[in-house]
């Protein structure tokens, strides 16, 4: 059962992860999302959530998307 909470959690999290990947000039590779999410201290309105999530609800946002 998923908690109430979880889906304006989840839907931060794609809206983090779009902007997240705005940043690029380009199409940016998977694999520069660790480095911005290994940012410490998380960058303010950009990379809250998204620091604090697993590898695995990362994965899961783009099919959201």
């Amino acid at each position: 059962m998923v908690p109430r909470d979880a889906k304006p959690i989840r839907a931060i999290r794609d809206r983090e992860l779009v902007h997240c990947l705005g940043l690029f000039d380009r199409p940016a590779a998977w694999g520069t999302l660790p480095a911005l999410k290994a940012a410490e201290p998380p960058i303010p309105g950009l990379m809250e959530t998204l620091h604090d999530a697993d590898d695995r609800a990362i994965a899961e946002s783009p099919a959201r998307l």
